[in-house]
């Protein structure tokens, strides 16, 4: 597509004031634009930036509007990242083939993965909140399945391509392993790449999933019901959170993700169901099985 029809098509969507989402012709036409954008882009490395920049665009835009109450048009939207993710896993094989791929290449795309990660739990909080407020419980199972599928796609990809890269960059400088994982940190520093911020943007989510959690119980206990266990479990699940910036302190990422993972499974047994359901004993099973992994945490190491 010309840049003058691209030109044509946003000149017509600010003069008319409608909003690009699924279901209309601006979005059909952005969408149109960054495909031939990403079909266009020859180089291996542009190309899986290029992917990774429309996929953190479409997150925040299904964000916007689950915030919005739209979520029909939240979760549908999702459905137009399967191209960009492809042409990301087939960039990082090519990039896997290039005489010239270097490490702060492969660095970068896994910081943009490591966003797209944070993106896409953001995004999760915030249609999870919306059909709570909207429907009185959670159904986004679906959704929630297909941004798991996309990111372990994408980061087998990227880890493929990085062990390659260490493996060569080991081969070539004569490194040992520790020597090679101390430089990698100092490209990181030098290339201004933090995983810092990603891992507190996860913390943050599983916060808010414990408080919309809180939130639920009390609602059920205003109607009658004995929230005593479950509030228990939430309440170790908080003292947790609280206590996450010191496993962000220790790198310990993988330790994060677990924590952010079990805020989520926890919050889901009190988020999906209906108030009665949610005190039978196999939800109370789950939930005190979800919180004894949070004493495990600690012995994880970093990805």
């Amino acid at each position: 597509m010309s840049n003058k029809l691209s030109f044509v098509l946003i000149a017509l969507l600010m003069c008319s004031g409608a909003r690009a989402e699924p279901g209309n012709s601006f979005f059909q036409g952005e969408i149109i634009m960054e495909r031939v954008a990403l079909f266009l882009s020859f180089e291996p490395y542009s190309k899986a930036q290029q992917g990774f920049s429309q996929l953190n665009e479409r997150l925040e835009e299904a964000a916007a509007m689950a915030a919005d109450g739209r979520l029909d048009k939240a979760e549908e939207i999702l459905d137009y990242s399967g191209y960009s993710s492809d042409a990301i896993a087939a960039a990082l094989q090519n990039l896997a083939d290039e005489p010239g791929a270097e490490l702060d290449e492969i660095l970068q795309l896994e910081h943009a993965l490591g966003q797209y990660e944070a993106n896409s739990a953001e995004f999760m909080l915030a249609l999870d909140t919306a059909m709570l407020r909207t429907l009185g419980k959670t159904d986004s199972e679906e959704s929630r399945s297909l941004l798991a599928s996309e990111h372990e796609k994408l980061q087998d990809a990227v880890e493929y391509r990085k062990a390659r890269t260490i493996i060569k960059l080991k081969a070539v400088h004569e490194f040992s392993a520790a020597e090679a994982e101390h430089y990698i940190k100092q490209r990181m520093a030098a290339l201004g790449i933090r995983q810092e911020e990603n891992m507190q943007t996860l913390l943050k989510v599983g916060q808010g999933y414990a408080a919309l959690a809180r939130e639920r119980l009390e609602h059920a206990h205003d109607k009658g019901y004995n929230t005593d266990n479950l509030a228990g479990f939430i309440d170790k699940l908080q003292q947790a959170l609280r206590s996450g910036d010191m496993l962000v302190e220790q790198r310990d990422f993988t330790g994060v993700r677990q924590l952010t993972r079990i805020s989520q499974q926890i919050s889901s047994l009190v988020l999906s169901e209906e108030d009665e359901s949610m005190f039978e004993h196999e939800y109370l099973s789950q939930a005190s099985h979800a919180v004894s992994e949070i004493g495990q945490l600690g012995n994880t190491s970093t990805r």
